[in-house]
């Protein structure tokens, strides 16, 4: 984990390539940095996309829904085929 500081100067740095057009990848958990900085957000479950937004029309309410319940695309088809041959 990155200190407070460590993470001011980061988020400082990204914002400068950001408004240079340089495009960036951020892993993260913390929501409030990611809204800060990115344009767009990405739910990946067992590494498979659940959901993708813009920043600009979506809440961290809505990103925490898609990381609780988002299912990858595969595991809904399978989930549906077990519970078909039941």
């Amino acid at each position: 984990n990155l200190s407070v500081t460590a993470t001011q100067r980061l988020l400082e740095t990204m914002r400068e390539l950001k408004s240079r057009g340089v495009a960036q990848i951020i892993i993260s958990h913390r929501l409030t940095d990611i809204f800060e900085v990115g344009d767009r957000v990405m739910v990946l479950k067992r590494g498979q996309n659940v959901g993708e937004r813009s920043i600009r029309g979506t809440t961290e309410h809505d990103v925490l829904q898609l990381i609780v319940a988002g299912t990858p695309k595969g595991d809904h088809a399978e989930e549906q085929s077990a519970g078909a041959g039941a």
